[in-house]
């Protein structure tokens, strides 16, 4: 599957933290979609979106909790993905956005072992009410190998089984041995990576503090907290993640299913 050129790429993972109605990044959707369909009518249009639901389909809010594309500020708080801004459904069915979308990225067991099957198989039907092909254009688990291996596994069967319009899909990310593992997704093509595991560079306090304030200002911190403390439904999916290597067993399940596409693509 060959990803959109830029150019036809509107944000990755949008957001709008504090606005659980969806309504104002749905506009924005809506808007620029539209000009670029204005002035180029000849290229895809497409938003990378997390699979996050709204409020517009209040029954797959339980499914949320499943779903780690969000942004968690308050990890003492419980925390409702719905205070994101998206709202999947209504996302997807923007009359100038081409294609469906999904970046996955279950949470620690139990909620991917419960969840993930409904939550996977909903987007598809979802994309297909909408008439819109999808491509799950990222997706990963972080460690434990083990985990993550189990979680792929089940993510290609769906994909492979699916007679919904999957149009193709990408496993976040592949990096180069030297590429350290800052957060637990990276996946290295011998065993021998030289950067496996390090730690995120640490800065010095004075530089953490103007980076925090960046943060708060980008991603709305102080409106999201009050929609989470609003609505206080949900909690967060706290986890901790062991490295531990191993990847053999992964590259075998992305290859195995590579040749399982290649396959059908040429039937």
């Amino acid at each position: 599957m060959i990803q959109p050129s830029w150019p036809g790429t509107l944000p990755m993972s949008p957001a709008n933290p504090g606005d659980d109605s969806g309504d104002i990044l749905q506009s924005w959707l809506e808007l620029a979609s539209s000009y670029v369909k204005s002035i180029d009518s000849n290229h895809l249009v497409y938003t990378g979106l997390s699979g996050l639901f709204g409020t517009s389909t209040p029954q797959l809010l339980q499914l949320n909790s499943n779903i780690s594309g969000y942004y968690t500020p308050y990890t003492s708080i419980p925390y409702d993905p719905a205070c994101n801004g998206n709202d999947y459904a209504r996302n997807i069915a923007t009359p100038d956005i081409d294609m469906a979308s999904l970046h996955l990225y279950p949470t620690v067991a139990p909620y991917w072992t419960q969840y993930l099957q409904q939550q996977v198989q909903t987007i598809f039907n979802l994309a297909e009410a909408a008439g819109k092909p999808l491509i799950v254009d990222e997706f990963n688990l972080q460690r434990p190998i083990a985990q993550r291996n189990e979680g792929l596994q089940l993510i290609y069967g769906l994909l492979q089984n699916t007679t919904s319009p999957v149009a193709g899909s990408c496993v976040w990310m592949v990096s180069s041995p030297s590429y350290p593992d800052y957060d637990g997704f990276e996946i290295y093509l011998t065993e021998n990576a030289t950067a496996m595991s390090q730690p995120t560079p640490s800065n010095t306090v004075a530089q953490q503090a103007v980076i925090n304030g960046q943060n708060a200002q980008f991603r709305n911190f102080e409106a999201a907290l009050s929609c989470v403390l609003r609505r206080n439904q949900q909690q967060p999916a706290n986890g901790s993640w062991p490295y531990v290597d191993g990847w053999d067993t992964t590259l075998s399940i992305i290859r195995s299913a590579a040749a399982v596409f290649n396959s059908s693509s040429l039937q």
